[in-house]
């Protein structure tokens, strides 16, 4: 008797346990609850503490209210000028509206799904409206907002608040890389090639005005070297003339001796003289007679 009696005790305690776990429930002060009946929203609790619901008629869907991250797979978009884009973004977001998603969505995976499509659709409109040089440049802050304004718009039926969108990495195609790389290479030799002509052009101009301003130089140079010979030679002109006008046998003395170191200098020469030439040897006999 006593068995049978502890057997149905534990029984009803079964069923009083399993009955409190169906009519009470625990919200996380980071979760919200919607309390459902036959699919239906009939509560929603987004503050943290312990709740009722009917058992058997009522269960409750939690939800994850924090900020959570969709990374969007990497797409591949057209720029403006027909440049191809390799782009990956990332969407930061959170619930708001616990009834709007449930009715909406359902899950989260149905929402990134839902989120990658307008994240997909909001690059090709927004980067197809610029070049890919203005989107490097300075047009990419711009593009953000617009992405963001774009998916911050399609989401709000949905119950989610979108704090931020960003592209984490945006890059060209391989093939595209390897062609654009070879464009760049021709465009430095161009240039380069360029920048040889024209240096060359500025030295052989810089050459040609040195030739001519050193032919100026030896020009003037020689000319003023004339004019130099020119005043030496009149003025020992003139000091010949003072000197024949002061004593005429001195002057022949220098005469002669000038003629004479022009004609012996040098080789060996010899001279056939007659008596007459006294004027030549005058001083030749002078010289004679004095180093004697």
């Amino acid at each position: 008797m006593k068995k049978i009696v502890f057997a149905l005790g534990g029984i009803v305690a079964f069923f009083v346990v399993l009955g409190l776990g169906g009519v009470f429930f625990v919200v996380e002060p980071y979760l919200s609850a919607i309390v459902l009946q036959f699919g239906e929203p009939k509560q929603v609790n987004t503050e943290p503490g312990l709740y009722f619901k009917v058992p058997f008629l009522q269960n409750v869907q939690f939800y994850d209210m924090r900020a959570m991250c969709f990374e969007a797979p990497t797409e591949q978009v057209i720029t403006s000028d027909k440049k191809r884009l390799l782009v990956d973004a990332y969407i930061v977001y959170r619930l708001v509206d616990p009834v709007a998603f449930y009715k909406r969505l359902r899950n989260h995976q149905l929402a990134r799904l839902r989120m990658h499509a307008l994240t997909v659709s909001s690059l090709r409109g927004s980067l197809g409206k610029i070049t890919f040089e203005h989107f490097l440049k300075d047009k990419r802050k711009e593009v953000l907002e617009e992405i963001q304004r774009s998916i911050m718009e399609s989401t709000k039926e949905f119950g989610i608040e979108i704090i931020d969108v960003r592209i984490s990495k945006s890059e060209l195609p391989p093939q595209n890389s390897q062609a654009i790389y070879r464009r760049m290479v021709s465009e430095r030799t161009r240039i380069a090639k360029r920048v040889r002509a024209e240096g060359q052009e500025k030295a052989t101009k810089m050459v040609a005005l040195s030739e001519k301003e050193a032919a100026r130089i030896i020009t003037d140079a020689r000319k003023q070297s004339v004019e130099i010979q020119a005043d030496a030679k009149a003025y020992a002109c003139f000091k010949h003339g003072e000197m024949a006008a002061k004593d005429k046998q001195l002057f022949k003395v220098y005469k002669g001796s000038e003629f004479l170191k022009q004609t012996l200098s040098g080789q060996d020469h010899k001279f056939i003289l007659s008596s007459n030439n006294k004027d030549i040897l005058m001083p030749l006999r002078d010289v004679v007679s004095v180093s004697s």
